[in-house]
C-alpha cells in the first residue's frame, strides 16, 4: 500500500540532501555579502582640539576640509575614548557636536575623525556631472533662448527688412538675475518676438 504524501510542515522531497545543500549555500552567500562591506577607519585629524560644552575649538585644525556635518570625531581624554557626531562646522577652528564631552577640557588633545560618506570626492564628481547634464538638457529644451538668469535672449526684426520677415537673435546681459518667468514676460513685450516660437 502506498502512503500519500503530506505537505504539512514539510519543505519538499529531498533527493540525497540536495535541498539542504542549496539552503546552506544561500545562507553562506548572504553571510559573505554582508561581510564584504569595507570597514570605515578613523583618520588622524590635523591639529589639536579642546571642548567647551557643545563647542569644539581647534588649534592648527582644518575642519572645513576634513570634517562635514554627520561625521564622527573621536578624542581620548584621561584614557577614555569618546566619540561624538558633528552637527555643524563653523570654520577651520570651530565646530559643534551633538552631545557634550563628559569633561570640558581646557587643554588641547589629538583627535581622529571618520567621514559619514567616505567617498565624498566621488559624490561631488557625480553632483557636478548631474549639474552639467541639467544645463545641457535646459539648452536642448530652450534652444535659442537657453542661457542663465543673467542673460536675456530675444528675436528682433532686422532693420530694413520687408514684411516677409527677417529676424536676428539678440542676447543682452541683465543687471540683476531674473527668473525664467521674468525672461518670458520680457520676451513677450518685444514686438518682433511676440509671435515667434
Amino acid at each position: 500500500m502506498v502512503k500519500p504524501l503530506s505537505f504539512k510542515g514539510e519543505v519538499g522531497i529531498k533527493r540525497g540532501g540536495e535541498l539542504e545543500k542549496r539552503k546552506h549555500r544561500r545562507k553562506k552567500a548572504k553571510k559573505e555579502k554582508h561581510h564584504e562591506e569595507p570597514a570605515v577607519v578613523f583618520c588622524k585629524g590635523s591639529g589639536l582640539i579642546r571642548s567647551s560644552g557643545l563647542a569644539v575649538h581647534g588649534e592648527g585644525t582644518e575642519f572645513i576640509c576634513q570634517i562635514h556635518p554627520g561625521d564622527t570625531i573621536r578624542v581620548e581624554i584621561d584614557g577614555n575614548i569618546h566619540e561624538r557626531t558633528v552637527t555643524i562646522v563653523v570654520s577651520d577652528l570651530d565646530l559643534s557636536i551633538n552631545v557634550r564631552l563628559p569633561v570640558d577640557t581646557g587643554e588641547f588633545h589629538e583627535f581622529e575623525y571618520k567621514n559619514l560618506l567616505p567617498d565624498l570626492g566621488k559624490k561631488r564628481a557625480d553632483e557636478e556631472k548631474l549639474q552639467l547634464r541639467q544645463k545641457e538638457d535646459l539648452k536642448l529644451a530652450f534652444g535659442t533662448y537657453a542661457g542663465d538668469e543673467s542673460t536675456f535672449t530675444y528675436r528682433e526684426r532686422k532693420s530694413g527688412s520687408n514684411s516677409s520677415g527677417g529676424y536676428q537673435i539678440v542676447t543682452a546681459v541683465l543687471d540683476k538675475d531674473a527668473t525664467r518667468e521674468d525672461l518670458l514676460v520680457m520676451r513677450a513685450k518685444k514686438k518682433g518676438d511676440r509671435y515667434c516660437n
